[in-house]
């Protein structure tokens, strides 16, 4: 089935056209081609929502654009039933068509996918579908502040360490470095993604567990003892060190890197806000 991949996204100052987002032939872009214009009726607040809390000035559609993107969006009609689905997306389908079809890995355990889950998953998915509802449910800029592309890095960054992981990842796709940077290039490509002033964080929207949704890994990777994030406010409060003290962790290093450019005057809602020639890679395997 069609699931979300990477988040490309118009200017802010201009309803102009969308790419759409989604992993239908590989790569579907994140926005339509199109803004529809639909009555307030086809939108759903965010306000109150525990899947999308720091985006809940936004209001997002179901549209059938938006359910070709996203197919649980089908099952939602309120805010409640959009986290539900939500939280059953990530540990199911979207498992399912990121990691074992896109990324091609192989021995994916759809029984309990909880390690595969990325950095901020959520959060991005959040962001995908607010981006993709600007013109369906007329969003200014204030209602649909984006993911600060400092967190679109943190999420590729972990996906490309869920994948390297053999025990959760076997034998993926000779494509997948350069699949995860295009989620890194098209997360961080809304304007104001670069703007601490405006974008919205990802520890911002996911707290808990340090923004790794219910993976032990992916806790304990990031909050290891004597690692650089070992005092940051969020292991503390996931009682990391209590809960990594007997979890193995798989010898891995980074396997990708980011760097970011402001977007020029001349830019454009196709405009990317990283630059895959100046990525450095670092492929481990």
């Amino acid at each position: 089935m069609d699931t979300p991949n990477c988040l490309a996204t118009p200017s802010r100052a201009r309803k102009s056209p969308r790419r759409p987002f989604g992993m239908k032939n590989v790569a579907l872009a994140l926005l339509s081609t199109a803004p529809v214009v639909v009555s307030a009726q086809d939108c759903i607040s965010l306000k109150g929502s525990k899947s999308c809390p720091a985006f809940e000035s936004a209001s997002i559609s179901t549209n059938a654009t938006l359910v070709e993107y996203f197919p649980f969006l089908q099952y939602v009609s309120d805010r409640a039933s959009f986290d539900n689905q939500m939280s059953s997306y990530v540990k199911t389908a979207y498992v399912q068509g990121k990691y074992q079809s896109l990324f091609g890995c192989g021995n994916v355990d759809l029984q309990d996918p909880s390690d595969m889950y990325a950095r901020f998953t959520t959060t991005v998915l959040c962001n995908a579908i607010v981006q993709n509802s600007i013109g369906a449910c007329g969003l200014t800029d204030d209602q649909s502040r984006p993911l600060c592309a400092d967190s679109c890095a943190e999420f590729a960054q972990s996906e490309a360490y869920v994948t390297s992981d053999d025990d959760l990842c076997s034998n993926p796709s000779t494509d997948l470095l350069k699949l995860i940077r295009a989620d890194f290039t098209n997360c961080a490509l809304p304007n104001g993604s670069l703007d601490s002033s405006i974008c919205i964080s990802g520890i911002e929207n996911e707290s808990q567990n340090c923004g790794y949704g219910n993976s032990t890994v992916g806790l304990c990777s990031y909050c290891g003892s004597g690692g650089l994030n070992s005092t940051d406010t969020c292991c503390y409060n996931s009682n990391a060190e209590e809960r990594c003290k007997d979890v193995k962790l798989p010898a891995l290093t980074a396997t990708l890197t980011f760097s970011r450019t402001l977007p020029s005057a001349t830019s454009t809602g196709t405009t990317a806000a990283g630059n895959d020639n100046k990525d450095d890679e670092k492929d481990r395997r």
